[in-house]
């Protein structure tokens, strides 16, 4: 099991699941290709000088493996550190981002790789813009998110693919009983309402650069 458990099901959350990493890589298809992209992606904008954040860390490994290939430290933000693990040069900070007294350190380069999700609608555009300030011009934020799509048909296609994926990491039951879970802590956007919402926050249209079924990676530039 991904999860804690106990004599009665303990209901997921990012302070009881275990092994989070190996968790998000069997939850959506093609997240090692998403991850390679990341650290490619990174070498264009870490410059002399530049330290990565990730707003929504959970462990740091991101940091870390960049840390690994660029030796470039890091700074990552969550809200819990039950996923911290200890990483050489790599700052892990425990911070809620939505909060309005969270401010991002001067970077080029901001991750938020499914995290908007599980924040409240209100205060997503004001993470984003404090994400914009931080940036130097030029500067990029890479959003990745799990999105709904506006035809119901193709919305079933995608989510009973993403079911059939998850089969090979998880039983039925761990399956149902996640999504139970989820309607709690999750509010997806369709890919519309987030370019809007990316470009209220002041970036210029973001691009596409990653996209498996309702996942999606964009690119946004300040």
């Amino acid at each position: 099991n991904f999860w804690a458990m106990s004599e009665q099901r303990q209901v997921f959350s990012f302070d009881t699941i275990n092994h989070f990493d190996h968790h998000i890589s069997a939850s959506i298809r093609g997240y090692q290709v998403l991850d390679d992209l990341l650290i490619n992606i990174a070498s264009f904008f870490l410059k002399e000088g530049v330290c990565p954040v990730d707003i929504g860390c959970t462990s740091g490994r991101l940091l870390g493996r960049l840390n690994q290939v660029y030796e470039c430290g890091g700074k990552g933000f969550d809200i819990t550190s039950a996923n911290f693990i200890p990483l050489r040069g790599v700052d892990l900070m425990v911070q809620d981002i939505s909060e309005p007294d969270f401010s991002l350190p001067s970077t080029n380069i901001v991750f938020s790789v499914f995290t908007l999700q599980f924040i409240q609608q209100p205060k997503r555009v004001e993470v984003l813009r404090k994400a914009f300030d931080a940036l130097w011009q030029n500067g990029v934020l890479v959003v990745c998110e799990k999105e709904s799509t506006e035809d119901a048909f193709l919305q079933e296609v995608f989510t009973f693919s993403n079911y059939d994926n998850k089969r090979t990491g998880f039983t039925e039951k761990e399956i149902l009983d996640k999504e139970a879970d989820l309607r709690k802590m999750m509010n997806c956007n369709t890919g519309p309402q987030n370019v809007e919402m990316i470009m209220r926050a002041g970036f210029k249209k973001p691009e596409i650069f990653f996209k498996s079924l309702g996942f999606t990676g964009y690119l946004c530039r300040k």
